[in-house]
């Protein structure tokens, strides 16, 4: 039963494809009235069709341009916040050694009690 539907399905389908005409590249909003004959409406119904394609191409161009600087600024910003988070790692690591006592003396910096005694 699966298979049988599964294969009416494939069946309209193709008969779809066959049935519907391919019209790429044809507008059929075309307001060209000023055109003798039929086939010069059909070319200048393709001329006005590539002219909006040109458009819209160019109007993607400069929407893609604005999300290229965005992901330029969002990689700088990612790159910063990688450094910041690095100097924090190196900072949490300097502090925990500065408190732990037993690390190791080559590790550690001086004791901060030494350096600052009003801080103990």
């Amino acid at each position: 039963m699966k298979t049988l539907f599964i294969l009416a399905l494939f069946f309209c389908l193709i008969l779809f494809t066959l049935l519907v005409p391919n019209k790429e590249g044809f507008n059929p909003k075309c307001d060209v009235t000023n055109a003798v004959s039929r086939k010069a409406k059909a070319k200048a119904c393709q001329y006005t069709t590539i002219e909006k394609t040109t458009k819209d191409s160019k109007y993607a161009a400069t929407k893609l341009t604005e999300l290229d600087k965005l992901l330029d600024k969002a990689i700088n910003s990612n790159q910063k916040n990688t450094k910041d988070i690095d100097s924090l790692i190196r900072n949490a690591k300097s502090m925990e050694n500065a408190v732990d006592s037993d690390a190791e003396e080559g590790d550690a910096d001086p004791d901060p009690c030494d350096k600052y005694p009003e801080a103990c």
